[in-house]
């Protein structure tokens, strides 16, 4: 018969640190020999609104994961005799950055951590698949700000320059919405390419009209490029970029691209916004433009549909997919046969699906293959 192993969790921060710690104290005193320690999450989407609520607010506290991770340092230091595990959320790994958190399991011998509940990694393994994941400031010159960005950057990085894929999250996402869909991390292996997302705000990544501080086109198609080819081994040209996006990312990948073909040479979108006047009350669009009633010209002006008008055949290599139950089929079929009428070269999926996660995390490994056929072609 095995042996049974008790392994006691203390959610840190819950009411305070020295509280969790104290806790733990009280384990260890009383002959427990294994302890797991939590760190609050930001988004902790699998557990009750209960824990919800105590790591929102251990979050709100602390605002940062420093502490945290120097109070622990210390707590195992006077205790250097028991076995330490850690449990994170990905958010919490990618905020804190994947080298700093693997510092700090290996210089506190910490050899199991369990991520997002999804089972062990151990330590040598993280190291090695999580390594290449980057969680940055990039500051935008024109909105005189930071925009907080994950890079992802495969082995391969270090003997040779790659192409970067520039991801574009949807409404109500962030950075690390891409890496949360599907791990990016084995697919920058797969096809040889960096990976790059951006934090677009719910900005529809374009430079507002009406708000300063939201001037998304810019950054997406110059600020950002020009940073990301000053720090990692790129091929700093259009022949080595490629922008995608999902849903209001899918949008911003087509306007970014239609509208910067000197800084992208191809472009994909999945369940892309491509027509955003059939939805004038939604997804905060009014906030980027003024009410559309009001301002019809500056709406017809601002949607992807209309911005092809110009597009010439084999100006762009297009990659296009929607779910038949997506709500916005219907826009990505007209936006198909224009391109059709106007004879410019398109890839155009449709497969059964709606508006989800994993209809995205399945369209990605599609888009990645034609944009490897781009970059072969475009290469020679």
């Amino acid at each position: 018969m095995g042996r049974f192993h008790l392994v006691y969790y203390i959610s840190m921060g819950t009411p305070s640190i020295e509280a969790s710690l104290q806790m733990a104290e009280t384990y260890l005193a009383h002959g427990v020999s294994a302890l797991q320690f939590d760190l609050p999450s930001r988004n902790p989407y699998r557990e009750t609104l209960f824990i919800r609520k105590r790591m929102a607010k251990a979050w709100e506290t602390y605002g940062g994961y420093e502490p945290f991770l120097t109070a622990l340092t210390e707590f195992r230091r006077k205790h250097p005799d028991f076995e330490m595990q850690m449990v994170s959320y990905e958010d919490v790994i990618l905020t804190i950055g994947t080298a700093r958190y693997i510092e700090f399991c290996k210089q506190n011998n910490i050899k199991t951590c369990r991520i997002s509940g999804d089972g062990v990694i151990e330590l040598a393994r993280m190291d090695m698949n999580a390594a290449g994941i980057d969680t940055l400031k990039v500051f935008s010159p024109k909105m005189q700000r930071e925009i907080p960005t994950v890079v992802v950057t495969p082995d391969e990085a270090a003997v040779r320059r790659l192409p970067v894929v520039y991801l574009l999250h949807g409404y109500s996402g962030d950075e690390l919405a891409w890496q949360r869909i599907t791990d990016l991390r084995p697919l920058a292996e797969q096809f040889g390419v960096i990976f790059v997302c951006p934090d677009g705000e719910n900005s529809w990544y374009w430079d507002s009209p009406i708000n300063p501080s939201s001037q998304f086109e810019t950054f997406v198609s110059q600020e950002l490029p020009d940073w990301v080819d000053a720090h990692y081994p790129t091929l700093p040209s259009r022949e080595g970029r490629a922008v995608a996006g999902l849903s209001m990312g899918g949008h911003g990948a087509l306007w970014t691209a239609v509208r910067h073909k000197d800084r992208f040479g191809a472009v994909g979108s999945v369940s892309g916004g491509v027509d955003i006047r059939p939805f004038p009350d939604s997804w905060e669009m009014k906030a980027q433009l003024g009410e559309e009633r009001e301002n019809q010209a500056r709406w017809d002006a601002h949607t992807v549909i209309n911005a092809v008008d110009s597009l010439r055949d084999g100006e762009l290599a297009i990659f296009v997919d929607c779910g038949y139950d997506d709500f916005f089929y219907g826009v990505n079929v007209a936006l198909h046969e224009k391109l059709l009428r106007q004879g410019v070269g398109h890839d155009f999926l449709t497969r059964p699906g709606a508006h989800t996660g994993e209809y995205w995390g399945s369209s990605l490994p599609h888009q990645l293959l034609f944009f490897r056929s781009y970059f072969d072609r475009a290469g020679k």
